[in-house]
């Protein structure tokens, strides 16, 4: 969903993009430890995060995909009944289940692979979630990228 204030669907992808690479460093730098708050998490908690993100990104109530799937518009919380918001996640046939799945399976398993190497930096895998995140799942539709974010769709607007 687009943040309060004034941005663009474009730099709302790029803040998306910041954030997911955040989180899936911390999951990767995440190690197991006796202690009480990290047994047993392994980083999963911050890719659990980066997992929330991105299918809420296939709900039309966050975000409004054309027929190819890419992205018209970041919709606001703000403008939205609260009620409402949550109706299409009620869904599991609804528009985009399957590619949140598809989504969150590619995550997984690159999480997955990536914690297996290791002596490998975290930021060796950063640049091809950036790639998968904004050539598969963050694509904008044509001139859509310079729209001011925001609004809603009116299936879910306050009365």
């Amino acid at each position: 969903m687009a943040p309060t204030g004034n941005h663009t669907n474009q730099q709302i992808v790029d803040l998306i993009v910041i954030q997911a690479k955040e989180w899936f460093k911390k999951g990767l730098e995440t190690k197991v430890k006796d202690g009480f708050f990290n047994k047993g998490d392994d980083g999963l908690f911050h890719i659990g995060k980066l997992l929330h993100m991105v299918q809420d990104s296939y709900s039309l109530s966050h975000v409004y995909r054309d027929s190819n799937n890419r992205i018209i518009q970041f919709q606001g919380y703000e403008d939205q009944d609260a009620d409402k918001h949550g109706t299409p996640d009620k869904d599991d046939g609804a528009k985009g289940v399957q590619d949140a799945f598809v989504a969150s399976t590619w995550i997984l398993s690159s999480y997955k692979q990536a914690k297996s190497y290791t002596d490998l930096k975290p930021e060796v895998f950063l640049p091809v979630l950036e790639k998968y995140l904004r050539t598969e799942v963050y694509v904008l539709a044509p001139n859509r990228g310079k729209v001011k974010a925001g609004g809603s769709l009116d299936a879910y607007k306050k009365k």
